[in-house]
């Protein structure tokens, strides 16, 4: 199931495919995270990864790549990490979560608590 923008292109080429949900942008995406197993991100760009922080507040497994929006933060996480365009990773990380019945897990997110950014952030325009 993809949710978000920017899936035009898979919309035409999978269209007839029943096994692949292209849903676009929504308002609720817990809704739809809580009746997932894993979550898989595999990202080329990102900006930073809003949807990684959305599974993780879901107790997701993750599987992702490590691309420019979080390669500063991922690797603190217990994630499974694959190469970008990396196929053959990719498919072996979805066999290990599938027969391992990888578990629902807490993440630390206490980093990510608006209050505690905005202090780093106001902190940060204060050194300069």
């Amino acid at each position: 199931m993809l949710i978000g923008n920017g899936h035009k292109e898979y919309k035409k080429k999978y269209k007839n495919n029943h096994n692949i949900k292209i849903l676009g942008h929504k308002n609720n995406p817990d809704d739809y995270l809580r009746i997932f197993n894993t979550f898989i991100f595999p990202s080329r760009w990102e900006s930073f990864g809003l949807s990684l922080l959305e599974a993780m507040r879901n107790n997701l497994p993750i599987i992702t790549t490590v691309n420019e929006g979080n390669k500063d933060w991922i690797k603190k996480f217990n994630v499974t990490r694959f190469n970008i365009d990396n196929d053959n990773q990719l498919k072996k990380a979805i066999l290990k979560h599938y027969l391992n019945k990888t578990k629902k897990q807490k993440y630390n997110l206490k980093n990510f608590q608006p209050n505690i950014i905005i202090k780093q952030i106001d902190n940060f325009y204060r050194v300069i």
